[in-house]
């Protein structure tokens, strides 16, 4: 991975950073950041979400985000990057017999404001000042949010969320940025793998492991411990084996059991079977639908 070729890598002086951002200065970032409403959702499981409210904010972000995707990342990283999908991830494993799913718990709470700071002044090449302001505008400070409902805290303490100020759930940067706030984590991840003949994807807090030969509990069991020496946990009932005689599950998509191509899985089928079906839905309406269904029939169906 290449960090240099983002514009925000070696920015030292706050007027240049403000002229980055189009802002006219930073001291409109305080008026700006900490900018979000947030809730619990309360439709099937329970989740954490943190939407950005501000306008400004969110086309501050945008600007970060782009910007951040001007690094040049590995082949196996898919975490909110320009061009790549979660059917690139799954093409990925194409060849292999063998794969090993693992989801971590929890993840962009769990990723603390401290760690974001770090990787803007140490790895990006910051200025302290600098590296605060990217941190303010990246991060969620939760007991800085006014008549906050206190479901949201207790949602926080049981589920074991480490950090009340930490990378948003709801905000359009939070992907690219929760991979590259852990690169390290995951380069000593995909270093094992590679030493153990296995290939690795990273897509946001999804890990998948594949190989032609069948892979070493060991091998997940050091990954795992990777992971939790970086303050994190697998969700272990994510946590998914697939064999040789097994269809597998890989971020949305589906391997054939052989490992050779992937599948259209069951639950897009049955949606374009239901839409198709449905008489009572507008024709214009009908065949945008459509439209965006067989593009991704011919995403997983080529190559």
């Amino acid at each position: 991975m290449n960090l240099t070729t983002c514009e925000l890598y070696g920015i030292n002086r706050k007027r240049d950073l403000a002229k980055l951002l189009r802002i006219k200065n930073c001291k409109e970032i305080k008026s700006i950041c900490n900018s979000y409403i947030p809730y619990i959702a309360c439709k099937g499981k329970k989740r954490l979400i943190e939407p950005v409210s501000s306008k400004e904010l969110k086309r501050v972000q945008k600007k970060i985000q782009i910007c951040l995707k001007n690094i040049e990342f590995d082949e196996n990283v898919f975490s909110g990057i320009s061009g790549k999908s979660y059917i690139d991830n799954g093409r990925l494993h194409i060849g292999c017999k063998y794969i090993v799913a693992l989801d971590i718990s929890k993840f962009f709470p769990n990723i603390g404001r401290e760690k974001v700071y770090k990787f803007f002044k140490d790895d990006m090449q910051n200025s302290s000042d600098v590296a605060k302001i990217l941190t303010d505008l990246c991060t969620i400070d939760l007991n800085k949010i006014d008549n906050l409902d206190n479901k949201i805290f207790d949602y926080i303490d049981l589920t074991g969320i480490r950090f009340k100020n930490h990378v948003p759930t709801g905000s359009s940067i939070s992907c690219i940025l929760s991979y590259l706030v852990n690169y390290k984590m995951f380069d000593q991840i995909v270093e094992l793998g590679m030493k153990n003949n296995c290939k690795i994807s990273i897509y946001v807090d999804d890990i998948v492991i594949s190989s032609k030969e069948k892979i070493n509990k060991q091998i997940i069991e050091k990954i795992i411990g990777i992971v939790k020496s970086n303050g994190y946990r697998i969700q272990k009932k994510k946590l998914k084996f697939y064999g040789e005689n097994e269809f597998k599950r890989v971020t949305g998509n589906i391997l054939s059991k052989d490992g050779a191509k992937l599948m259209l899985p069951n639950k897009i089928r049955h949606k374009l079977i239901k839409l198709k079906k449905n008489r009572d839905i507008i024709k214009e309406v009908k065949e945008a639908k459509l439209n965006g269904y067989n593009q991704v029939i011919n995403q997983i169906s080529s190559k």
